[in-house]
């Protein structure tokens, strides 16, 4: 069991998968440095105790170590393994896509042991897995469930979800837009339902963008793009690769620099060799620290087909960078088009003529980092403060 510490504070455990480098977990540990320690015990636990992110972490969080299996309990760990192997081959045997979370539950959940201790608040900061982690195996505490991307688009079923969101107390959504969806497809949680967009800390994105990295630009006559993200088919970098083709076919000189990792890899590789973009495309991997990068870019590039907000590009906002998306959803929460940045359709072309637009004109170009300077991101004091008044409702 736990210390159970001040027993004045309210004890919240965030559960998430890992702190691997993605929107959620950043605006996780964003939301974990703000949160008010006169109020709250804060605690932390990760289904795979991994990531880049967990240097972020401050000292007062208390990060729960992993449940202790015992010989029987191993046995059935690995089972499940075995299990979920099977299932997932049976399923790509009879293309049935489903979402890999849903199969590990199905074939893993009854294996799965959570901490023991007791929390006012249990936390699943992510849709998917860790809710149904929490949703199931956690007792006696008000629970919240985080989503954080569009479930409708990315493999969800939301039949098998929504038997989760039935044991939820609140569920926090990332955007308006998602709210809506929410709302549309999933009515019967109406009651529960709360946007609280994903915490951006200006302070901090701007400290860390001033470490030292070497210099992207190899020439003064040479443009710089960045673009940040896993490497996954919903971030759209085919489309990216097809826009750099574009570009290259119009002549511009240009280096484009990729920042992540992810199952994509290999198709973006064997794409950018087919087009010949050996020499304008680069990619970084995963950069823990991604803002030096992002800093020096000429024009930030967003080519996701689906978000559940975009934290990247509310980034890219704080760094005054000029933005060029794709017309996803929600990317109309953060950019209006020609007055903060520019939205293009989802095609490689169109992508890259915007690109193109955007570094000849110099005027154009100047407005736009200009509307973004005079922006003032305060996420990260509004949605704390959404974040602590939830909190406090539901242990009142």
């Amino acid at each position: 069991m736990l210390d159970e510490g001040d027993s004045r504070k309210i004890k919240i455990l965030f559960a998430i998968e890992s702190l691997g480098c993605g929107g959620a977990e950043k605006s996780l540990v964003s939301l974990l440095s703000l949160l008010d320690r006169q109020k709250y015990d804060l605690y932390l636990w990760m289904i795979h105790p991994e990531g880049a992110f967990k240097y972020l972490l401050s000292e007062d969080i208390t990060v729960v170590e992993q449940p202790r299996y015992r010989a029987f309990e191993s046995f059935l760990v690995r089972l499940s393994a075995i299990a979920y192997s099977l299932m997932r081959r049976w399923n790509h045997l009879i293309g049935k896509d489903e979402y890999w979370g849903e199969s590990y539950y199905k074939s893993r959940g009854r294996a799965i042991k959570v901490p023991r201790g007791r929390w006012d608040i249990v936390v699943a900061y992510h849709q998917g897995l860790v809710t149904y982690v929490v949703a199931d195996k956690f007792r006696d505490c008000k629970k919240v469930g985080w989503v954080n991307a569009d479930i409708f688009k990315t493999g969800y079923n939301i039949r098998f979800n929504a038997r989760f969101y039935r044991k939820i107390d609140r569920i926090c959504v990332v955007s308006d837009i998602l709210h809506g969806l929410m709302e549309n497809r999933l009515p019967e949680f109406s009651d529960k339902y709360l946007t609280v967009w994903d915490i951006v800390s200006p302070q901090v994105i701007r400290e860390l963008a001033r470490h030292p990295v070497s210099k992207l630009k190899s020439s003064s006559d040479e443009y710089v793009f960045v673009t940040t993200g896993r490497l996954h088919a919903i971030k759209g970098y085919d489309l990216a690769v097809e826009a750099g083709h574009y570009l290259k076919r119009k002549g511009l000189k240009f280096k484009w620099y990729f920042i992540g990792e992810g199952p994509e890899r290999k198709s973006i590789e064997r794409l950018i060799h087919t087009l010949d973009l050996q020499d304008e495309i680069i990619l970084l991997g995963l950069q823990t620290n991604p803002y030096p990068y992002m800093a020096q870019a000429d024009v930030y590039v967003q080519t996701s087909r689906h978000e559940g907000f975009c934290m990247t590009i509310a980034e890219a906002k704080i760094l005054a960078l000029p933005i060029v998306s794709t017309n996803f959803d929600v990317v109309y929460n953060q950019i209006e088009h020609q007055k903060n940045g520019l939205i293009a359709e989802m095609d490689g072309q169109k992508i890259g003529a915007q690109i193109m637009r955007l570094v000849h004109d110099d005027a154009l170009r100047e407005r736009i980092r200009n509307a973004v300077r005079k922006e003032d991101n305060t996420t990260c004091l509004t949605e704390t403060k959404k974040v602590e008044k939830l909190f406090d409702d539901l242990t009142a």
